[in-house]
């Protein structure tokens, strides 16, 4: 673990902590001792001891799973623990004798209903996703674009050229382009995907509403911002056709994508009144930490970035970047993106000083855990 993660996990000694994917542990010391390396300049060696009293664990929704049955090393005397579980931190002491330091954890369900919001939240969100799409649309969640682009690919070469999932296909292929700045390449994809769909489909279809939006997207990126207006508006005149709610998550994503387009129209009244309606719309239908709450405040920050607003500008950079931390990997490409889009902030105001760069390294370091 790098001395920056190991100050914060110090600093919280007494709280919860949940791992953001599954758990491997082992119940062999030894093993896990091989796993936990030795110290060195940067980074701490940690050896997690994790204590089980099931006789406190009220929820019986925690699992953690003897897997060396099924595992290719059954030496190691796996066990897994499920997505969600949560632990506290009791307490970090070296061990003078096995030159590594020791964190005591105890299971515990007092953080479950909080991590159970956030499962739901993520179960809801990808309820209308073609089955086809799930794994690589996870996959993308996750950070694992090139992963993702890989799984859309196998299984398109794998299906004739009339499969009913061919569209859906080239539609997430077109994304795994666009999250990682390919916008030519992710253009070409969504093409493809909407001209399956409108000559497929009901003109009202969702899937319809779908390709719109990426597609408008990608113009958006590509510069032709007209064309991008006609197909976002396309997509919001669908979506508002099949919903029946005032307020739903995926009219607040239209919207935020037609204000950020109005931004680079230099409309900014409308920009704000569209991003500000998404906004408060993701507000009252997602968690109050949400991903797409981030992407809205980062579009919000350079709105009053373009109108020279900074001071503005800088504080959705920051609450966007503090929201994104708390619920991403600290690896995830997005988070590495806001920290940037903020340095890249201080350098365009000539305001990298000594303070200035503290005040990032701290950013940075809360980002990690």
């Amino acid at each position: 673990m790098h001395e920056e993660e190991f100050e914060i996990l110090k600093a919280n000694i007494g709280n919860l902590i949940s791992p953001n994917g599954f758990f491997s542990t082992s119940k062999d010391l030894n093993v896990a001792l091989i796993f936990a390396g030795e110290d060195d300049f940067e980074n701490k060696s940690i050896l997690f001891e994790i204590r089980l009293d099931p006789t406190k664990i009220k929820n019986k929704t925690i699992v953690g799973a003897p897997i060396e049955n099924f595992s290719r090393f059954p030496e190691e005397k796996e066990v897994l623990f499920s997505i969600g579980t949560t632990f506290r931190i009791e307490n970090i002491m070296y061990d003078v004798k096995l030159k590594i330091w020791r964190v005591p954890l105890t299971l515990t369900d007092d953080g479950l209903e909080h991590v159970q919001q956030h499962v739901n939240s993520m179960r809801k969100d990808l309820a209308e996703t073609n089955p086809t799409r799930l794994f690589g649309k996870l996959l993308i969640n996750m950070g694992q674009y090139s992963r993702a682009e890989r799984y859309y690919e196998l299984i398109l070469n794998s299906l004739p050229r009339n499969h009913e999932d061919f569209s859906s296909l080239y539609h997430g292929l077109g994304y795994t382009h666009y999250v990682r700045g390919n916008y030519t390449q992710a253009l070409k994809y969504d093409k493809v995907a909407y001209e399956i769909r409108k000559q497929t489909l009901p003109e009202n279809h969702l899937d319809i509403a779908r390709s719109s939006l990426n597609l408008g997207c990608d113009y958006i990126r590509n510069g032709d911002h007209k064309t991008a207006m006609e197909l976002l508006m396309e997509a919001l005149r669908i979506r508002q056709q099949n919903y029946s709610e005032q307020d739903h998550v995926n009219i607040a994503i239209v919207c935020a994508a037609i204000g950020d387009n109005y931004i680079h129209l230099c409309d900014y009244e409308n920009a704000f009144n569209f991003l500000t309606k998404a906004l408060e719309m993701f507000k009252r239908v997602l968690l109050s930490e949400h991903a797409k709450i981030a992407s809205t405040l980062i579009k919000i920050g350079n709105l009053w970035e373009k109108q020279g607003f900074y001071d503005r500008a800088l504080e959705q950079y920051h609450s966007a970047h503090s929201m994104a931390a708390k619920i991403m990997p600290s690896e995830h490409p997005t988070l590495q993106k806001y920290f940037e889009r903020i340095v890249g902030f201080y350098k365009k105001i000539n305001s990298i000083d000594g303070t200035m760069s503290k005040s990032l390294l701290i950013i940075k370091i809360r980002s990690i855990l």
